[in-house]
């Protein structure tokens, strides 16, 4: 049975696997930042078959009124089981019962079934910009 939880640390090696297994750590990558990437999380979601972590979420946020949920991520193995939807719902969730009130999340083309199915809707007054 999986347990998903707000948690305060995650275990490196199981952020590592899973940041390997979506593709965002290379092999030849350090995974060195890992640890505090999610230290320094206002708050991350994790899915927990037994003791191993098996899918994750952080949000990035002020702590009053804005937070922005990155970093879905569910191992190979476990998904299609509703896992992905349950961290979105649960992080989600926790940043509403604070107060949060613009919880925003930019998807890869191609996610935006899978986020409404989650609750999200559209913002079609809003464009997402990205600074290089």
């Amino acid at each position: 049975m999986i347990e998903y939880r707000i948690v305060k640390s995650v275990p490196p090696a199981d952020m590592e696997r899973l940041y390997r297994a979506a593709g965002w750590l290379r092999p030849e990558d350090s995974p060195d930042m890992l640890p505090e990437m999610a230290r320094n999380s206002f708050a991350v979601c994790g899915a927990f078959d037994g003791n191993t972590l098996v899918g994750m979420m952080r949000a990035l946020s002020d702590g009053i009124s804005d937070a922005y949920l990155l970093d879905l991520i569910v191992e190979p193995e476990y998904r299609g089981q509703g896992i992905g939807r349950a961290i979105v719902k649960t992080l989600n969730g926790h940043l509403q019962s604070l107060g949060l009130d613009w919880v925003v999340c930019i998807g890869v083309p191609g996610t935006e079934t899978f986020y409404k199915q989650c609750g999200a809707t559209s913002m079609t007054d809003y464009a997402p910009m990205r600074f290089h």
